[in-house]
């Protein structure tokens, strides 16, 4: 997240189960007030509170909903700045471990998917935007015949079976 976000204050130093927590209480919260609302009886003394609530859930489910692939544009930018090249890390992204690498200014995440495990050319994923929409390359970090395979379609099929 980036820290100039106007999301920043409310997230940037929250886990995400505290998030899920706010975006649970805000829903709870609009709840009550639109059930306040539709009884057209007295606004509670806690009107401004859960419409704060309320607000807060709401920013949170939607900064969520635009980074459910776990990876912001600021993020990525990050990663860049800090690795060197030839430097291996363990990159941590939707609920999986991987080994990320930088060769030649371009980060790269080791292949471990086991739809690959015969696609011996496939070696390395290019992580170079957020929406998983990359290319496959070999261990010289050259593309390959599977890198037409975006890793949103999945592993290349054998046609041959």
């Amino acid at each position: 997240l980036e820290p100039d976000a106007q999301e920043y204050d409310l997230i940037g130093n929250q886990t995400y189960n505290q998030l899920i927590n706010l975006v649970i209480e805000g829903n709870d919260a609009a709840t009550i007030l639109h059930h306040a609302t539709r009884s057209s009886g007295p606004i509670s003394s806690d009107h401004d509170a859960l419409s704060t609530k309320a607000t807060k859930g709401s920013i949170v489910k939607h900064f969520l909903d635009r980074t459910s692939h776990q990876l912001t544009q600021y993020g990525l930018t990050v990663l860049h700045e800090y690795l060197k090249d030839g430097q291996l890390v363990v990159f941590f992204r939707n609920n999986h471990f991987n080994t990320l690498t930088k060769h030649n200014g371009l980060l790269y995440l080791l292949v471990t998917d086991f739809g690959y495990a015969d696609v011996p050319s496939v070696v390395w994923e290019k992580l170079d935007v957020i929406d998983g929409d990359t290319e496959f390359v070999n261990e010289a970090f050259k593309p390959t015949p599977a890198s037409s395979h975006s890793t949103s379609a999945g592993p290349p099929t054998d046609t041959n079976n």
